[in-house]
C-alpha cells in the first residue's frame, strides 16, 4: 500500500513539474510576443511620424517617386501628384536614387521630366536615350508649382525657381549660361538642375547627355553643361532651382532642409559612388537628396 502511494506521489510530483516548466515557457512566450508587437508599433510609428514631419515641413513638395507597372510607358513613369497633375507650369527637380542594400533599381542613363497633356496632363521622368523605364527605379522629386516671378520666390520651395532656355546668345559650345540675379558674380551659390524636354507642355528638345553646372570666372556667369562635352542643342530647356549660398549650419536653406556643394574624395568614394556625410543625412534613411 505504501509502495503504491509513493509511485502515486512521485507521478504527481512530475505532473506538477511538467505543468510549471510549460507555464514558465507560456509566459516567456507571451511576453516576447509583446515586446515584438510593441517594437514594431513603435517602429511604425517613428516612421509615419518621420514621413508627416516631412510633408508638413515641405507643404508636400518634396517625395520619392518609384517606377512601377501601372505607372510606366515605353521610357518614361509617370507621376501622379496633386501638384503637378494639371499644371504644364510645375517645375521638377528629379535625382535618382540607388541605395546599397536596397532594392531601388539602377538606371545610369541621362534622364528629364516631360509633361503629357494627352495623359490627363501627368508630368513624367524619361530616360532621355529612349531606352525601356526599369521597374523599382526610384527618383528624389522636388516640385514647385510654377516658376519665380521675381528672385527669392517660389510655389513649395524656397530660393529661386525658373526655366532656363539655351538659345544662341547663351550658348557656347557644350554650355548654356544661366543670366539671374540670384547668381551672376556669385560663385558661392548652389544650383540644381534637371532637363525639362516642353516647359509647359507641347513639343520638346531632347539632351541626352549627362549635364553638371560650372562657373566661369571669366565671364562671372553659371552655366549649365554637357559633362561629355558634346553641343548644347539650341532649345534645350532645364528646371533651375537656386539657393544663393551654401548653409553654414545645414540648418532649413533653399528646399527646407540643408543646402551645400558636395566633393568627391578618396575617403567618401566607392566605385562609382560618394558619400555625403552631412549632419542632415548621415544615419537619416528619410532623408530626400536633390543633386546636379
Amino acid at each position: 500500500m505504501q509502495g503504491a502511494y509513493a509511485k502515486i506521489t512521485a507521478v504527481l510530483a512530475v505532473l506538477i513539474a511538467v505543468l510549471a516548466i510549460n507555464g514558465y515557457l507560456a509566459y516567456r512566450y507571451y511576453d516576447r510576443l509583446d515586446n515584438d508587437q510593441a517594437a514594431s508599433i513603435s517602429t511604425t510609428t517613428s516612421e509615419t511620424t518621420a514621413a508627416q514631419t516631412l510633408a508638413e515641413r515641405t507643404d508636400g513638395a518634396v517625395f520619392v517617386h518609384r517606377a512601377a507597372p501601372q505607372n510606366i510607358i515605353d521610357n518614361s513613369t509617370y507621376i501622379d501628384h496633386p501638384l503637378t497633375t494639371g499644371n504644364p507650369d510645375a517645375v521638377l527637380l528629379v535625382t535618382q536614387v540607388r541605395d546599397p542594400g536596397s532594392d531601388a533599381v539602377d538606371n545610369a542613363r541621362p534622364i528629364g521630366v516631360w509633361y503629357d497633356a494627352n495623359r490627363g496632363g501627368e508630368w513624367a521622368i524619361f530616360n532621355q536615350d529612349l531606352a525601356p523605364m526599369p521597374e523599382g527605379a526610384t527618383f528624389n522629386v522636388v516640385v514647385s508649382e510654377e516658376p519665380s516671378e521675381a528672385s527669392g520666390a517660389a510655389g513649395g520651395v524656397d530660393g529661386s525657381v525658373f526655366v532656363h532656355r539655351a538659345a544662341p546668345d547663351n550658348t557656347v559650345e557644350g554650355s548654356t549660361y544661366v543670366d539671374h540675379p540670384l547668381v551672376d558674380e556669385d560663385p558661392d551659390a548652389v544650383l540644381s538642375v534637371t532637363p525639362n524636354w516642353n516647359p509647359g507642355g507641347g513639343g520638346g528638345i531632347y539632351d541626352n547627355h549627362p549635364v553638371g553646372v560650372r562657373y566661369d570666372a571669366d565671364r562671372t556667369e553659371w552655366a549649365i553643361f554637357n559633362q561629355d562635352l558634346a553641343p548644347m542643342p539650341e532649345g534645350a530647356a532645364f528646371n533651375v532651382l537656386v539657393s544663393e549660398e551654401p548653409s553654414e549650419d545645414f540648418g532649413a536653406v533653399g528646399v527646407e532642409g540643408a543646402v551645400f556643394a558636395h566633393r568627391a574624395a578618396p575617403g567618401k568614394t566607392v566605385e562609382g559612388s560618394t558619400r555625403r556625410a552631412r549632419i542632415r543625412t548621415a544615419g537619416t534613411t528619410t532623408a530626400v537628396c536633390c543633386s546636379t
